[in-house]
């Protein structure tokens, strides 16, 4: 067992040196031939590009409203969160300026793989039109919809924002051009 803890301290030494652990996280010693990361907690700068999604209007709410969805690592004694799969687990803190007062109904923030094939519910907007939720998609949307309720477990409403991950952006040429025998 002693030998899975020096690999572990060595992987995860490995991982702060080269600031994939963290954006935040430093190295620390905690004494002889030990490793850890400081403050893996903190969340990325909202400023770091790569880990806010910019959240524009669609046609539907009038191109006024606007938003972000700033991502950080899901709280973890391992410095990542990671799924069951193996995807990464990230908080999504959204944000949004410009959405009118509803008499009735919610709007709820949804993420959903680029393909639609699977979504997931991240919550409903609060009066501060703010809301913080988890995905562990790799590549994914996030939107914003005006639903009659605050309890729906699927969007049917308007989308009123949408924004698209880092890694949603990522795309191969299959399908396209020269490539467009191929399927996509």
């Amino acid at each position: 067992m002693h030998g899975h803890h020096v690999f572990l301290r060595s992987g995860l030494a490995s991982l702060c040196l080269l600031g994939l652990a963290h954006p935040a996280a430093a190295m620390a010693s905690t004494g002889p031939g030990s490793v850890r990361c400081v403050n893996p907690a903190a969340p990325p700068t909202p400023t770091a590009n790569y880990y806010a999604i910019e959240l524009t209007a669609t046609a539907e709410s009038g191109r006024g409203p606007t938003g972000q969805a700033v991502l950080s690592f899901a709280p973890s004694p391992f410095v990542v969160s990671v799924a069951v799969d193996g995807s990464y687990v990230y908080r999504v803190d959204v944000s949004v300026q410009g959405l009118p007062p509803l008499d009735a109904g919610a709007y709820v923030v949804w993420a959903a793989r680029p393909d639609l094939s699977e979504m997931s519910r991240m919550g409903t907007l609060d009066p501060s039109l703010s809301v913080t939720g988890e995905v562990s998609f790799n590549k994914f949307l996030v939107f914003v919809t005006r639903e009659t309720s605050a309890d729906v477990t699927r969007w049917s409403g308007p989308i009123l924002l949408r924004g698209i991950s880092r890694s949603g952006l990522m795309h191969s040429a299959r399908g396209h051009g020269p490539y467009a025998v191929e399927v996509c």
